[in-house]
């Protein structure tokens, strides 16, 4: 059975979202005042954000560069973002799709509401 070029996209797409940091970047970038985000930024974010770990003792500059060798080149592959290198900013390239998906998860990972009857 031959995968489709849809099917291959999609799956590339879901790969590209399944990294917790990356849906992070993903809803930073959306949400965002200005175009263009420095990877500097988005690194502090990650640094004290809710995918920071207590345990992890990552410097700035260490998270920078994962979001510049890692996870922006898999966001870039599949069409959400745009890294400009000579810059070090990152423009987001919205989706619609992604960012329901990025909803229905945030959703689904916050703690359900405790009712008293």
């Amino acid at each position: 059975m031959n995968r489709t070029d849809s099917e291959a996209s999609t799956d590339a797409l879901l790969r590209a979202i399944a990294d917790s940091q990356r849906r992070y970047v993903l809803r930073e970038l959306a949400d965002a005042s200005a175009s263009e985000v420095t990877v500097d930024a988005l690194a502090e974010v990650l640094l004290d954000g809710p995918t920071s770990r207590s345990s992890d003792r990552r410097s700035r500059r260490e998270i920078a560069i994962q979001l510049r060798h890692v996870h922006l080149p898999r966001l870039e592959d599949v069409g959400l973002c745009r890294y400009h290198e000579d810059r070090d900013v990152v423009e987001y390239c919205p989706d619609e799709f992604v960012e329901s998906l990025l909803d229905l998860l945030e959703r689904r990972a916050s703690p359900e509401p405790v009712t008293e009857d």
